[in-house]
């Protein structure tokens, strides 16, 4: 009898094998289940930070400038000085002018003076040609009553000659001391005008900053001659810091300002900082890419929200201008969507979505329509229900109605 039980159990045990070894094998894969809830669109690129604008402190004139104390990260007031000129030949200078200017003050008042007396010898050369013209008409009228002889007359005439000559005499000196002083006037205001500029070149010999910021960079710190113009120093507001994105033109239009962005940063301890779309330019640019690719891009401002760099600041991180960043700038939101991930999809050879869903352990192909979606994950707004499993990056040799065996779920 247990002979034939074991042979009974032997015969099972093949038949068992056998029908375990004729059923076909699952293809391993990994599914994710549709689930319901946010998604946002965004576009994620690399960035750097700026200034949007850098106060660049200049040589005013031509000379030697004194050594520079300030140091690139020195935080400076507006209206600080950061450096002087060496202003020895200005000095002289306007010590010449100021004296020319007081010389010519000094001629001023001698011809203003001249003037005055050559108006008291006018009015009084005119009073004394008056009285002897009214004498040459008295002397005419005995003349022609036979009074007075030819000779007198004649004397009476030339004596109303030399005083009109007199006092034209005395009037063209006063003409002549008038013509000196508007000369004297015009030079001492020359002068003046030097004077004025010399105090001016003494002026902008001290060398203050016209803003509070930090200093971004020296470019002089020796004594040395420098032409005026010459770039001495650039100073930055950091608390104005904002940041560039070259955005691919295709993705721009999907902008508008506003669209909330998240800027992250290896320096930034894992943290992720707010900001937003402040501008966005009206005109691209063609960029090679790093695979030699070309690219219409363009740039796009995004600011930080407010009170960010404070709290950065708080916490001893101070970002700088030229900062390499990475932002990803959201476009587009929905709250109740059937989301999977995205790599669960592939195109068809028509150009459609298309999917995998596991119906009774079988890789079941779905055409599918989408809606937002990013580098993680899509919407399905059509061919999908809430729960479904899909497989994620499925094998190039999958098949519709393939046995699947599930490796593991996201």
């Amino acid at each position: 009898m247990t002979r034939w039980i074991l042979i009974a159990g032997v015969v099972c045990a093949g038949i068992g094998a056998w029908v375990l070894l004729s059923e076909p094998q699952g293809v391993p894969v990994v599914t994710a289940k549709a689930r319901k809830g946010q998604i946002r669109s965004y576009i994620e690129e690399r960035a750097r930070s700026r200034l949007p604008e850098i106060h660049r402190i200049t040589m005013p004139q031509q000379g030697r400038i004194l050594p520079i104390e300030v140091v690139e990260g020195d935080r400076v007031e507006q209206d600080q000085i950061v450096a002087r000129m060496d202003t020895t030949d200005i000095e002289t200078d306007f010590r010449e002018a100021t004296n020319s200017v007081e010389q010519y003050q000094k001629m001023l008042a001698q011809v203003i003076l001249s003037i005055q007396q050559a108006d008291q010898t006018v009015l009084a050369s005119r009073e004394k040609y008056k009285y002897f013209e009214r004498e040459f008409g008295r002397a005419m009228q005995l003349f022609r009553r036979d009074s007075l002889t030819e000779s007198q007359k004649q004397e009476s005439e030339l004596r109303m000659v030399e005083s009109r000559v007199e006092m034209r005499n005395d009037e063209m000196n006063k003409e002549m001391y008038t013509i000196g002083k508007a000369i004297v006037e015009l030079l001492k205001d020359t002068e003046m005008g030097q004077q004025e500029k010399v105090e001016r070149d003494r002026e902008r010999a001290v060398i203050r900053t016209p803003v509070e910021g930090t200093v971004l960079r020296r470019e002089v710190s020796n004594e040395r001659v420098m032409q005026a113009g010459e770039i001495l120093l650039e100073i930055g507001e950091l608390n104005k810091l904002e940041i560039v994105v070259e955005v691919l033109t295709q993705e721009a239009a999907k902008l508008q300002t506003g669209n909330a962005v998240d800027i992250e940063n290896a320096a930034l301890g894992g943290q992720i900082l707010k900001g937003h779309v402040s501008r966005i330019f009206p005109q691209g640019f063609t960029k090679v890419s790093s695979l030699g690719v070309e690219q219409q891009r363009v740039n796009v401002i995004v600011t930080f929200d407010s009170g960010v760099l404070d709290q950065l600041q708080q916490q001893g991180i101070q970002l700088g201008a030229d900062y390499r960043l990475r932002v990803k700038i959201y476009t587009a939101k929905k709250d109740d969507a059937i989301v999977i991930p995205r790599s669960a999809l592939f195109r068809s050879s028509e150009g459609t979505w298309q999917l995998f869903a596991i119906h009774d352990n079988r890789a079941e192909l779905r055409t599918v329509e989408i809606g937002l979606k990013n580098d993680l994950e899509v919407e399905i707004t059509k061919g999908l229900e809430l729960d479904d499993k899909v497989i994620v990056a499925p094998d190039s040799e999958l098949t519709n109605g393939m046995v699947v065996e599930i490796q593991s779920s996201q």
